[in-house]
């Protein structure tokens, strides 16, 4: 993912970053959707922990 990004011009940092809360919305996403009783959506979760984690990451 990162090299993906860099050879799109996105600064390395800026595509490492991007790489680590990525992997890390998908891990916390799998994990809400492992232990969910209902069995949402995997999908919707993802894209719930994605908007979290980058709204935690604009507060830094």
């Amino acid at each position: 993912m990162t090299d993906a990004l860099k050879r799109r011009s996105v600064p390395d940092l800026t595509a490492r970053v991007a790489t680590e809360l990525g992997a890390l919305a998908w891990k916390i996403a799998y994990e809400r959707w492992r232990d969910a009783t209902d069995r949402d959506d995997f999908t919707v979760l993802a894209r719930q922990t994605l908007t979290e984690v980058r709204a935690a990451g604009a507060l830094c």
